[in-house]
């Protein structure tokens, strides 16, 4: 009998309810090698928002760059502009922004849809950007 996709991920999200984020992360890892058809899920944008939730965007990065580079997926780039922007590295923040968001969308909405707030790079002026 097939598993469904709630009780295979229901351990994971157990133990991220309870402030466990190292064990979801090793969850994660068991549940990509015990359930081979998850294994995007548990082996990528899981594991990444959790490296993220513990303020380890250097172990996010290259999660969120390799669904990128093997799925072309848009919000990937977004995660990778949310881990560099906490490295406070706004560049390249803007950059996977902009890219994941499109040119025609205004700086702001980029950042916002990236989770930043444009005030940290110097763009706008305090009362501008609601």
């Amino acid at each position: 009998m097939r598993s469904t996709k709630r009780a295979v991920f229901l351990p994971v999200y157990e133990l991220m309810d309870v402030g466990h984020q190292q064990e979801a992360i090793a969850a994660c890892l068991e549940g990509a090698i015990n359930h081979p058809r998850l294994r995007g899920r548990f082996s990528t944008a899981c594991r990444a928002e959790l490296h993220l939730l513990l303020g380890e965007p250097a172990l996010a990065e290259p999660i969120y760059q390799e669904i990128y580079e093997t799925k072309g997926i848009p919000w990937a780039r977004l995660g990778q502009a949310k881990t560099l922007f906490a490295r406070e590295r706004y560049a390249e923040a803007q950059g996977h922004a902009g890219a994941a968001a499109g040119p025609e969308q205004p700086l702001p909405r980029r950042l916002r849809l990236a989770g930043q707030d444009p005030r940290a790079l110097g763009k706008l002026p305090e009362g501008k950007w609601c």
